[in-house]
């Protein structure tokens, strides 16, 4: 076992011997190729991240652009909605006659009255239009009908 030992401890200072000779016998040609290479190098990865710094700049603005769009945007619609006030509230007044009118709970006057009063421009609206139309002819169906 101590002879392994020894024998791979001689092997090992042999190759870092090398290795360190191997080094130092680099001739001065070679060493100025080597710098040359390196600043060349340096000189191309330099010029990338310029390039990728611009980039990031352009798209750092369009993204500022686009984002200002979606603001337009998005007020825009809410204009023509009304507002996001009044979207959310006829949600909610849709949604609770819709439960109404599901369990019945209440009479066909108070059921009439509250479609009635949510007979707007949001009853057009696409999130709205066929829960409307559901409520109508659930109203209809369900409660009967004054002669």
């Amino acid at each position: 076992m101590y002879k392994i030992y020894s024998i791979f401890i001689v092997l090992l200072l042999l190759l870092m011997y090398t290795n360190v000779n191997g080094q130092e016998k680099m001739t001065r040609e070679n060493w100025q190729k080597q710098i040359k290479d390196f600043t060349s190098l340096k000189s191309e990865l330099s010029a990338k991240i310029t390039n990728l710094q611009k980039d990031t700049s352009d798209l750092q603005a369009i993204l500022e652009k686009k984002t200002e769009e979606i603001k337009i945007a998005e007020q825009e619609y809410w204009s023509t909605v009304g507002s996001k006030n009044e979207y959310e509230t006829y949600k909610r007044k849709l949604d609770k006659l819709e439960a109404i009118c599901k369990s019945r709970e209440r009479s066909l006057d108070d059921a009439v009255k509250m479609f009635l009063e949510l007979d707007t421009n949001l009853k057009c609206h696409p999130d709205f239009a066929s829960m409307y139309n559901d409520i109508k002819k659930r109203l209809y169906r369900y409660y009967p009908h004054k002669e």
